[in-house]
């Protein structure tokens, strides 16, 4: 298996846009991610692919923002100096290719490109108990933060996603935020 890093949408295979398209309706909804969108996130993105051969297994959007886009704000206060948080848009596994090592390929890439920020986050959808990913995402030093109710909601309804948990536009599902603090 290799892993690839883009930072510019041209450089990704249309085929692989196809497929990352397509886990995003199964897992998050429909057009949660789609060929726009992804384009218009790459001015500070970094997209990693894992691939065998020619198949694409896994993909995960890293966006790198400023302090003012991090939920959870008080605990950046304890930090000295200028704030770079990494957000982790999503990370997507084939769906023929779940619980085979693809998930823990891309978090140990996302691990080496943490250490360049002050902060990670993600943004866990709530739904019934703790997800398998908010698990993962303990185990390897993230703390729980905040839930923020609607969380997509504005989201869903300027972009037309329909969230494959609610159903719904707007989307009306919450939000745990994870965060890991690197010193």
């Amino acid at each position: 298996m290799k892993i690839l890093s883009y930072n510019k949408y041209s450089q990704i295979d249309s085929h692989d846009l196809r497929q990352i398209c397509e886990w995003s309706d199964l897992s998050f909804g429909k057009a949660y991610i789609e060929p726009d969108f992804l384009e218009s996130q790459f001015e500070a993105a970094t997209l990693l692919l894992v691939k065998e051969n020619d198949d694409l297994l896994g993909a995960c959007l890293l966006l790198s923002q400023d302090l003012e886009s991090f939920p959870e704000q008080q605990i950046a206060s304890n930090i000295q100096g200028p704030i770079k948080v990494l957000y982790r848009k999503f990370v997507l596994v084939n769906p023929l290719h779940r619980a085979k090592g693809i998930s823990k390929i891309l978090n140990d890439e996302i691990e080496k490109i943490a250490r360049n920020y002050q902060i990670i986050c993600s943004s866990i959808w709530q739904r019934n108990g703790i997800e398998k990913y908010e698990e993962s995402l303990i185990s390897t030093g993230y703390q729980a933060g905040s839930v923020i109710e609607n969380y997509w909601a504005e989201d869903s309804k300027d972009r037309g996603f329909v969230c494959a948990s609610c159903q719904k536009i707007p989307c009306k599902c919450s939000a745990r935020i994870y965060f890991k603090i690197n010193t």
